[in-house]
């Protein structure tokens, strides 16, 4: 009698379909599984200059469902001439991929498709991936198109434009002295809300923490000047920024000097926003004087490769000329930065 040392009978006839089948199985069973994201994450469509009434609808869902916080609402294509990208803010308004450029309505973005090769594909990635995927993929804080525009890589986080100084708006800045004299209760706060402020990506060449370099190491600094000639340098050391979010999920930097030694005593650095309040230990040496305006007060931030200037004129009676108070609202950006 012949000895089976193994099961020697044919194959079943749902075996015999192959290794495709099982993995036909395999792939239903994974997409089977909850992910975590609302269902329209992934969707796209194309508005071409012929489509708008079939694409539309589309786009107003993508829109609706982005409104919701399910997805991040991303634009890519081609405008002018080159490679462009836009992400959808919580307003209901476009940033494009250059900080320059103010933010444009949805109208305004569907009519950039105006003839061949126009073509903007509207696509919902996962919430919080909107800011990579449609305007920075390399995460260097260097947006795509301005990358483009200087010649550096977009897709390359070591490959950055030159120095480049933008100029911004501000809510606040205030200079309070203490009259009688009292130095040590000086403080200046300076508040700005502006689309072209764009913090670096963790690790990339102007993020302001130590890395590898010894604690002390200052790689950032805000100058605050008057046109009455008054000035204050404060350097703010390596040591004491600390990022916000996570490495992955950056969501900006956060400055504190714990010993009071300033003059910056705390700071916050985002994309779109930057905050500092002077003061402490070591006073900020800006002196209002009585029966002297202090004219334009002038605020620049730079770290790294680039800067920030903020250019702001008192509030009425507000000049600096009681020898107590210089207070700006709405400051307007500059036409361009001071040079170095």
């Amino acid at each position: 009698m012949r000895a089976f040392l193994r099961d020697e009978r044919p194959p079943r006839a749902e075996a015999s379909q192959g290794s495709g089948h099982n993995r036909r199985n395999v792939e239903q069973f994974i997409l089977s599984l909850d992910t975590g994201l609302a269902p329209i994450v992934g969707q796209q469509t194309t508005r071409t200059p012929t489509n708008g009434g079939a694409s539309d609808p589309r786009i107003d869902l993508l829109v609706a469902r982005a409104k919701k916080g399910e997805c991040d609402l991303i634009v890519k294509g081609n405008s002018g001439g080159a490679p462009r990208g836009w992400i959808r803010l919580s307003s209901g308004k476009f940033r494009s991929d250059r900080v320059l450029e103010g933010p444009v309505s949805e109208t305004q973005l569907r009519s950039l498709v105006s003839g061949p090769g126009t073509e903007l594909t509207f696509t919902c990635v996962p919430p919080g991936e909107g800011f990579r995927s449609g305007i920075d993929r390399d995460l260097d804080g260097f947006l795509d198109g301005d990358e483009i525009d200087a010649g550096s890589d977009p897709a390359d986080p070591d490959s950055v434009p030159g120095t480049v100084a933008l100029p911004a708006t501000a809510r606040t800045l205030l200079v309070k002295n203490k009259l009688p004299d009292d130095l040590i209760k000086n403080k200046i706060i300076l508040i700005s809300k502006d689309p072209a402020i764009a913090a670096p990506f963790p690790g990339s060449s102007d993020d302001p923490r130590c890395s590898s370099d010894p604690v002390g190491t200052v790689k950032a600094a805000l100058v605050i000047t008057s046109t009455a000639g008054e000035a204050v340098t404060a350097p703010l050391p390596c040591q004491r920024w600390t990022l916000l979010g996570s490495e992955v999920a950056p969501k900006g930097y956060r400055y504190k000097d714990s010993q009071g030694d300033g003059p910056a005593r705390s700071g916050k650095w985002t994309s779109g926003g930057l905050s500092f309040k002077l003061g402490g230990l070591v006073p900020p040496d800006f002196d209002l004087v009585p029966g002297v305006s202090q004219g334009t007060v002038d605020a620049t931030f730079s770290a790294g490769a680039r800067s920030v200037c903020i250019s702001c004129v008192a509030t009425a009676g507000r000049d600096g000329s009681d020898g107590k108070t210089f207070l700006a609202r709405s400051c307007l950006a500059p036409p361009a930065c001071p040079g170095p």
